[in-house]
């Protein structure tokens, strides 16, 4: 160690053992940018003085953070005490069991001017009678496009069967289907 980094160190062990002592607006000051600017450049030239002071100044400017982290936390939960914790008054069984009298509430039952009715009409629809919306699949046609096999009729079950029988499906070698 050198001799000009004892004033420095005696410096930094006083900062470090007085930082719980100091006053809370000093060390609230650490929340300012202009004061985090100057600890870092604090910081840089006391390593330029030696790599012990540099040590020493990292300790006490952890401690001063340390005892700012610690003020904070005692100023909230001084603020959390403030707050309104008296126990609640629950409602007991037979209570809760009885209406509700302190606030007005509208009847359900009953629309407002503004409201329309929802009800249905008197003319309803007959449900016996079936009306088809679409064709059946079983009256649909294969459009020529969906093969690449052309057709040879223009009916729907030739043309269906045209596409079998050049596609060779449903049919097996040998057997004759008898129509």
């Amino acid at each position: 160690m050198l001799q000009t980094e004892v004033p420095f160190l005696i410096f930094l062990i006083i900062l470090i053992c007085s930082a719980p002592f100091l006053p809370t607006s000093l060390i609230l000051t650490l929340d300012w940018l202009v004061v985090r600017i100057f600890l870092i450049m604090a910081l840089l030239s006391l390593v330029s003085v030696g790599p012990f002071v540099g040590i020493f100044g990292f300790v006490a400017l952890g401690a001063l953070y340390m005892e700012r982290n610690r003020r904070k936390v005692q100023q909230g939960l001084k603020r959390w005490e403030e707050l309104d914790t008296s126990p609640r008054n629950y409602a007991t069984v037979e209570e809760a069991s009885q209406p509700q009298k302190t606030v007005p509430v509208v009847p359900f039952d009953q629309p407002r001017e503004t409201q329309t009715e929802y009800a249905p009409e008197d003319d309803t629809m007959d449900v016996s009678v079936f009306e088809p919306v679409a064709p059946s699949l079983n009256e649909r046609v294969v459009l020529s496009s969906s093969y690449p096999v052309g057709h040879r009729s223009s009916s729907s079950t030739a043309s269906m069967e045209s596409i079998y029988e050049q596609l060779g499906v449903g049919h097996v070698r040998g057997v004759e289907t008898v129509s």
